[in-house]
């Protein structure tokens, strides 16, 4: 009974690593508007054209207004490439990962079985390249914990420093 449960805590948290690092360390809505103020080395929103417009707000998300956005303003398919990132592994990883490395490829087709993901790569970055938005965001495993330390080490920061501020 004990070893069932170690077991199950040993798998939620690698389960818990891995959502940790598909999303924890991206800047992706600093202010809650929805809007896009990263100042880190996240890739630089690309000005959606009216065209695109139509692709980044066709989803049901209630987000599109029907006029052209300004730089900052964040579509759908942006929204997600800004909010996740991707875990770059060799396809005999896959099973380890279990399908929470393709981040991007789930957000945007949540329908698609996990080991179709990896196959869905192309098509994803086909769409971000026709309308010329940022380029996803794909690390390896090792790269990312390190981005994640390295916010969550931010956090902290901003935490213990507006923690000195009220005390005095």
């Amino acid at each position: 009974m004990a070893l069932a449960l170690v077991l199950s805590h040993m798998v939620a948290g690698i389960l818990h690593v891995q959502i940790l690092l598909s999303h924890v360390a991206m800047d992706y809505c600093n202010n809650g508007s929805g809007q896009n103020d990263v100042k880190r080395d996240t890739p630089k929103i690309s000005k959606i054209s009216e065209n695109s417009e139509n692709i980044n707000n066709s989803t049901g998300t209630g987000t599109g207004t029907g006029a052209a956005q300004d730089e900052t303003k964040v579509g759908y398919y942006q929204w997600q490439a800004l909010s996740t990132m991707d875990v770059s592994c060799h396809p005999r990883m896959d099973w380890f990962h279990g399908g929470l490395q393709f981040q991007l490829e789930h957000h945007m087709y949540p329908r698609l079985p996990r080991w179709r993901l990896r196959q869905a790569i192309p098509y994803v970055d086909s769409i971000f390249h026709k309308y010329n938005l940022a380029k996803p965001v794909r690390i390896p495993f090792l790269t990312a914990n390190v981005m994640v330390l390295r916010h969550l080490q931010q956090v902290g920061d901003q935490v213990a420093s507006s923690l000195t501020t009220t005390q005095q």
